[in-house]
């Protein structure tokens, strides 16, 4: 074989793995949605940004615009938009951002994405911010190619001695090329490096530029072994020299230059890849690291490495200034840093998302920029498990929870490896034994070059490689300690593109040499000399085993464009239903085989609607009976019509089972459903649907009854047997599949007693307590259920009841429920139940504390629940008032920091805490929490009114407290206490208060109040009365006063945790009560659990007595109770817990 014809083949085998790799990169580019890469829409975004301004973002504000990407090296995104600002993105199609209004969260979410709804608009040819979308993912490709063909020109290059196939040149020659083709070909197939490097990041920029790295250092590596000086032995070393194994040759020639431009180069590459991603500051220290290697094995003297090492610091330094130079000068924070921290902050830190950084900055700075805290949202785990999940990360990325080949596919990946370590120790081992019978003198097999230059080159190559490979764990490791995370770091394409031509390279002639060894097989030549491509060959069959996952895993693309449909519909009719949905057309099509007939209805959305629609098609008879329908929210209930853009074209699908239905012909009847109705409090008026639109007819021939794969018995009789079959989008099931919210769910079934009434329900999971669900619509042998926002997360099961005792199936499909949606009360510690405009009920809250300091917080849950499906965000008011009304604190708010009340399901219970700021000058003293929801209309703040008894009342809020703020003001409390009757009377246990003593005089002309407590006769005995206090006096009064008062001396000893109210009871001889008034201490104006402890309240309380009290004697009793529980505070020694103050004497 001639040396023309191995170039020839050489060439023409590149060409062909490099199209196969574009052909397998494509299509992983074509089948993953947008998003599908790591933080693709981050990266979208900063090239798109670009793309528009010719330029990087100058400030932080447009750093937001550019997505979280845009403090990050912006080579990558700088290449990609200049091809990229050539299209016009002006018009449709648009993407549909999560971010772009506060009703896209209301589409179903069924993809693992970040930010972004796919739509059909992804589909060929690609136009407008698609089509740019692409153009990222091809530049990627591109970069991915690249790195392959200087994966082959690295291996090719790099001097190779496994057990020799042949001693001719032709042999030699053509199995470098095999190494060199198999680890190419292992970078490119690699499931990871064809699914991620096909995306629009910058992984396969830092692959291309990391691998221009280590091709200049082996080849600064080759050049240093082809200086002659270090072929002949040296027996003495000089003392300047590097230690090295083969120091005892010849040191170099003086006048022997570096070779410059390969260091230069490599300084160049290395700015280049720190400029593409950041993971490449790790290059430098591995430039330097490798260059003392390559000087101790060339034994070069000290300031040889060191000029080296400053050559490439410079290229370096000047290759990526241009960069660090830009955040410097435009994002600097000297002036209110400081120079130092200043200057660290946009290098180090940028937007402050990422912990280590952040840590190191802290560090840096003494703590002044940076933190040192965790961000709560990594997921963190031991290093075994960070260990397993690098692992696997290298190879293969998960598709929407599927990971192609399994754990098989991992296995054999690991076996190649364990293999291709053997195989590398036993070459290591080999170049060590050869360099050292060659040094020695010892004969050695011939071959092209001396034996010296091939063994110590492969003896400084399989060091460099090792190098490589292992530096790029360093910069996850380090991240690994500092944070724990395994989300943040334990990511193997962090070390896939950074070291991918090392590992392929160490994985080739690792497998090779150990498969050739194996002495119990004879390989015939051929397979010899394909052994270095059986890695490649498994690691290609597993990309195609991804591309067939990624073929069926993904959902469809929401059945929604932004631009005109592409062909012209079989029935147009573009009719508006009302001010937001018009109707496009429609077609249909006849399933014979799954007895149903598809009608695609056609919709545009005209105007953004405020409510949800449910459509409803009716399949009538030539009589006019009603016998098939569909009822389901749009696009199965994945886009609902409150998330409709203008301007949108949506295709709603619906399924309408025909299996026993005579032949002939039916007409077709659709209409709109809205799911609420008109709301005058909230100015909502629902647009009118107008009657039901008549389609036109269809011809049904004959159709076999409905096809039942699965089987019940409603009684002992074999003759009494139910078949059914659940439907998902028109198919009945032959396994349980998954179903997700506002979707329908269509039960077929026959009976052998067509006489037996079917009741068939369906069943919820065992975890939410086996829940029954009844359909929405019945009709011959058909039930259908719309999954609903309180459909758990489970598997799911049909209940039938016939006569007899109901019977349930087997789990037959699951729901996975996105918005985990509560109806369950918790406990509370207040309720309110106040009515906001029928939209929303306040249930009640909780107080953790009700003391706080003014500058301070005063955390509060609010427990809403919502009574309605809301078309609009309503916004939550709280105000600190004080006793004069004026407001000291509080803020504007969405429910759970942005669970927009636009989300909220009919019912569900929505936890709210949140924290109500108090102004730093807030004054000390009591305060209330006024808080309500308004909504915007006309750019206006309008409130909800509070609904009693069904009416409005003018009522826009409610109050909450009291809280008390700083120190307790001086007007509720007295230094001391000098009451005209001491009493000294603890009260709890154990002891809260200390009743000290009272005053009691006489009024008149006093109102009458009725008591919240029992009377005594209802407590106790009159025979048994309350605690008597017989050193107190007898009070006379000669006439009936109309009121006496009673002011009570209160010492608190330790706080209550209750608001108690005082009662006051006048009781005659008898034991009953005949006056009494109760009321909260102060009037309410300084409740108990505010009392600070040491304090003394005077308490003064009016007691109206009868217009005709009798003469006689009567007892005055005080007490404490909780008007929630109507459990009194005890009184130690009493039955009843109340005190007996003293006795009136009443005479006329």
């Amino acid at each position: 074989m001639t040396r023309t014809r191995l170039m020839r083949i050489e060439q023409v085998a590149l060409l062909l793995l490099i199209l196969l790799y574009m052909i397998v990169a494509n299509a992983h580019g074509r089948l993953a949605p947008l998003t599908t890469g790591p933080d693709e829409l981050a990266h979208y975004e900063y090239v798109n940004f670009i793309a528009e301004h010719g330029r990087l973002p100058l400030n932080s504000a447009e750093r937001s615009q550019a997505a979280y990407k845009s403090d990050q090296p912006p080579l990558y995104h700088l290449i990609t938009a200049l091809p990229a600002s050539l299209v016009d993105i002006n018009g449709p199609p648009h993407l549909k951002r999560y971010s772009d209004h506060e009703r896209r969260p209301l589409i179903e979410q069924t993809r693992h994405a970040w930010g972004l709804h796919n739509t059909e608009d992804e589909y060929p040819p690609y136009r407008g911010e698609v089509l740019r979308w692409h153009i990222g993912r091809w530049v990627s490709i591109m970069f991915g190619a690249a790195s392959i063909i200087v994966t082959y020109l690295i291996a090719r290059g790099v001097p190779f001695l496994p057990i020799e196939i042949g001693p001719s040149v032709p042999r030699q020659t053509l199995e470098r090329i095999v190494l060199a083709l198999g680890a190419a070909a292992v970078i490119a197939f690699i499931p990871r490096f064809a699914l991620t490097g096909s995306m629009l990041n910058y992984e396969t920029m830092l692959a291309f530029f990391a691998a221009l790295f280590l091709w200049q250092l082996l080849r600064i590596s080759v050049a240093e072994a082809k200086n002659q000086s270090f072929t002949t032995p040296n027996p003495q070393p000089a003392p300047s020299n590097l230690q090295s194994p083969i120091s005892n040759l010849q040191p170099p020639v003086p006048h022997y230059q570096l070779p410059i431009t390969n260091l230069l180069l490599l300084g160049l590459f290395t700015g280049l890849a720190i400029t593409t991603k950041l993971s490449a500051l790790i290059l430098p220290f591995e430039a330097v690291v490798a260059l003392a290697l390559i000087a101790r094995h060339y034994g070069w003297p000290w300031t040889r490495w060191l000029r080296a090492v400053a050559i490439t610091a410079a290229a370096t330094l000047v290759a990526v200034s241009w960069w660090f130079g830009f955040i410097i000068y435009q994002f600097n924070t000297v002036a209110d840093d400081g120079w130092w921290a200043g200057l660290l902050r946009p290098l180090i830190a940028a937007d402050a998302s990422d912990a280590t950084t952040n840590r190191l900055l802290s560090f840096l700075t003494g703590g002044q920029a940076g933190f040192t805290a965790a961000i709560d949202n990594l997921e963190s785990g031991p290093p075994w498990e960070w260990l397993a999940t690098m692992y696997r990360t290298f190879w293969v990325v998960g598709i929407e929870g599927h990971q192609p080949l399994g754990l098989v596919g991992l296995l054999i990946a690991l076996a190649l490896c364990l293999i291709a370590v053997f195989g590398l120790i036993r070459l290591w081992a080999s170049a060590i034994s050869g360099q050292r019978s060659a040094v020695s003198g010892q004969p050695s097999a011939p071959n092209l070059q001396p034996p010296i230059i091939n063994y110590q080159l492969s003896n400084i190559n399989y060091q460099l490689l090792i190098l490589a490979l292992a530096s790029a764990f360093i910069l996850p490791l380090i991240r690994y300690a500092a944070t724990f995370s395994l989300a943040d770091t334990a990511q193997g394409r962090h070390i896939l593109f950074l070291a991918a031509p090392a590992f392929a390279i160490l994985l080739v002639w690792g497998f090779t040499a150990a498969t050739r060894q194996l002495s119990m097989i004879n390989y015939r030549l051929s397979i010899k000399i394909g052994l270095p491509l059986v890695p490649a060959a498994f690691l290609f069959f597993w990309s195609l085993a991804q591309l067939y996952t990624m073929s069926w895993a993904y959902l469809p693309p929401l059945p929604v464009r932004t631009i005109l449909l592409p062909t012209k519909l079989a029935h147009p009719i573009n009719q508006s239903m009302n001010d937001a949905v018009t109707l496009l057309g429609y077609e249909t099509r006849l399933d014979f085989e799954h007895q149903v007939v598809q009608a695609d209805i056609y919709w545009q959305a005209t105007a953004v609607s405020p409510v949800d629609y449910l459509t409803e098609i009716k399949l009538l008879d030539e009589e006019g009976n009603e016998r098939s329908q569909w009822l389901g929210y749009p696009a199965s209930g994945r886009y609902p019509t409150r998330a409709w853009d203008p301007g949108d074209v949506i295709r709603d699908t619906a399924w309408l089972p025909v299996g026993n239905l005579e032949p002939g012909d039916y007409s077709l009847q659709l209409n709109l459903l809205p799911t609420t109705t008109d709301n005058p409090l909230i100015g909502l008026t629902i647009p009118p649907v107008d009657e039901p639109r008549e389609l036109g007819q269809i011809t049904l021939p004959s159709i076999d009854p409905f096809v039942s794969n699965h089987r019940l018995s409603l009684t002992d009789s074999a003759l009494a047997m139910v078949g059914y079959a659940v439907r998902q989008d028109g198919v009945p099931l032959t396994q349980p599949a998954t179903f997700r919210y506002r979707e329908s769910i269509i039960v077929t079934y026959n009976t052998t007693t067509p006489d037996e009434v079917i009741d068939l329900k369906i069943v919820g999971p065992d975890s939410a307590g086996q829940p029954l669900f009844d359909p929405v619509r019945r009709w011959d042998n058909t039930a259908l259920f719309i999954v609903g926002p309180d459909w758990s997360t489970g598997d799911y099961r049909l209940r039938l009841a016939g006569d007899k005792s109901p019977i349930t199936s087997e789990p037959l499909f699951n729901v996975i429920d996105h918005w985990e949606r509560s109806f369950t009360e918790p406990p509370l510690t207040y309720r309110l139940e106040a009515n906001f405009a029928n939209q929303v009920k306040l249930l009640g809250y909780d107080l953790a504390t009700r003391r706080v300091q003014a500058g301070g917080g005063l955390p509060v849950t609010m427990y809403w629940q919502g009574l309605d499906w809301m078309g609009q965000s309503y916004t939550i008011f709280t105000r600190l008032l004080a006793a004069d009304g004026s407001a000291h604190g509080g803020r504007d708010r969405l429910p759970r920091e942005g669970y927009r009340t636009l989300y909220w399901a009919p019912g569900e219970i929505v936890t709210d805490p949140f924290g109500v700021p108090v102004d730093p000058d807030a004054p000390d003293g009591i305060y209330y929490l006024n808080l309500g929801l308004y909504r915007e209309a006309d750019q206006q703040a309008v409130s909800l009114p509070l609904v009693q008894d069904g009416q409005p009342i003018d009522a826009t809020s409610v109050t909450i407290g009291p809280i008390k703020i700083g120190d307790t003001p001086p007007d509720f409390v007295l230094p001391s206490a000098d009451p005209q009757i001491v009493v000294d009377q603890p009260f709890g246990d154990p002891t809260a208060l200390t009743l000290l003593g009272y005053d009691l005089t006489a009024g008149s002309d006093q109102l009458s109040a009725v008591s919240h407590q029992p009377s005594m006769e209802e407590n106790q005995p009159s025979n048994q009365p309350s605690n008597q206090l017989t050193n107190q006096a007898t009070l006379q009064f000669s006439n009936s006063p109309n009121s006496i008062t009673l002011k009570l001396y209160w010492q608190s000893e330790a706080p209550l945790p209750t608001d108690y109210t005082t009662f006051v009871h006048l009781r005659n001889a008898a034991g009953e009560t005949v006056a009494q008034k109760d009321q909260p201490p102060l009037e309410g104006a300084y409740p108990t659990s505010l009392w600070d402890p040491g304090e003394i309240i005077a308490d003064e309380v009016t007691i109206p007595l009868p217009e005709e009290l009798p003469s006689g004697e009567y007892s005055l009793v005080v007490g404490l109770y909780d008007l929630t529980t109507g459990l009194r505070l005890p009184v130690p020694d009493t039955a009843d817990n109340s005190l007996r103050l003293t006795t009136i004497e009443v005479a006329h």
